[in-house]
């Protein structure tokens, strides 16, 4: 089985990539099991926590995505599904390049009363 892994590059712009070997075996692990998050540590100094995929208002079934959060805070999306990865990497590139979500901000009422 492979696993893929969304990740940023330099400029800020997502793509998806093989796992490494300690990742695809990290997510295995977690997969196999019914765990709120799972700590992992590696040679070299590598740490980072696995933890369930939040999809909030997203349709569909993310049940095969995971966010690795790294020792930095970045969370990271790793999938056995290349085609969903792809998908939702480019759905969030486009929001990322466009400045957010589509949804209206909602600007608060000044609560000041004018003078006249």
């Amino acid at each position: 089985m492979s696993v893929y892994i969304s990740v940023k590059d330099k400029n800020g712009i997502l793509s998806v990539h093989n796992a490494e070997p300690y990742q695809k075996s990290a997510y295995l692990a977690y997969m196999a099991g019914k765990f709120k998050y799972i700590n992992f540590g590696y040679p070299n100094n590598i740490k980072f926590r696995l933890k369930a995929f939040d999809y909030g208002k997203l349709k569909g079934d993310y049940s095969s995505f995971c966010t690795l959060v790294n020792g930095m805070g970045e969370n990271i999306i790793l999938s056995n599904d290349k085609i969903l990865i792809d998908v939702y990497t480019s759905i969030k590139n486009k929001l990322l390049k466009s400045g957010g979500s589509s949804r209206k901000k909602n600007k608060k009422k000044s609560t000041k009363k004018s003078k006249k």
